[in-house]
């Protein structure tokens, strides 16, 4: 395109030039579909020498809250490459930064799920929980909270990787001069 005074300018729609690409924003997408699944799962195994053993899902704790944070992180990456808008995309990065600090709050500390598991069953809480939690119950966790760290983390890293990436072709196709 030339102008009145004879110089040519390159102008892309404004819809290509946002555009996130599609390679880190499905990325980012499996990272979410993985931290909602993972979330689903086993977190805990809690064995009691009376109870025996009992399994106790991510919905029994913060798993309710990676969850969310997860599907609100799908829910923002398909709107974004959908409709083809890199800030939507990139604001998808944000819940699953969320989902990211609840999955390392359980993975330090993880006898959070007994303690809660103890409240439940016994009706024990403060010092009697803890001196219950000591004495006689073992707790682990499973691999599925390190699932949904890693999925949350790609979902994080893709969402700000189109993103940005979308934001920067709309810089180069923008008009100088």
């Amino acid at each position: 395109m030339t102008t009145a005074h004879g110089r040519s300018t390159v102008t892309a729609a404004p819809a290509a030039a946002d555009r996130p690409p599609t390679l880190p924003a499905l990325a980012a997408l499996a990272g979410s579909i993985l931290a909602i699944s993972g979330s689903l799962l086993d977190w805990s195994v809690v064995e009691h020498q009376q109870w025996g053993t009992t399994e106790l899902t991510g919905m029994d704790g913060d798993g309710v809250y990676t969850l969310i944070a997860s599907a609100l992180a799908a829910l923002l990456l398909l709107a974004g490459v959908l409709g083809k808008r890199a800030l939507i995309v990139l604001g998808a990065a944000a819940p699953a930064l969320v989902a990211v600090g609840f999955a390392l709050r359980t993975l330090a500390d993880p006898d959070r799920f007994a303690r809660a598991y103890i409240a439940d069953e016994l009706g024990a809480t403060g010092e009697r929980a803890e001196a219950i939690l000591t004495s006689v119950v073992e707790c682990s966790l499973t691999t599925y909270p390190w699932l949904v760290l890693a999925g949350a983390g790609l979902a994080a890293l893709g969402a700000v990787i189109a993103g940005a990436r979308g934001f920067n072709g709309r810089r180069r196709s923008e008009p100088t001069g």
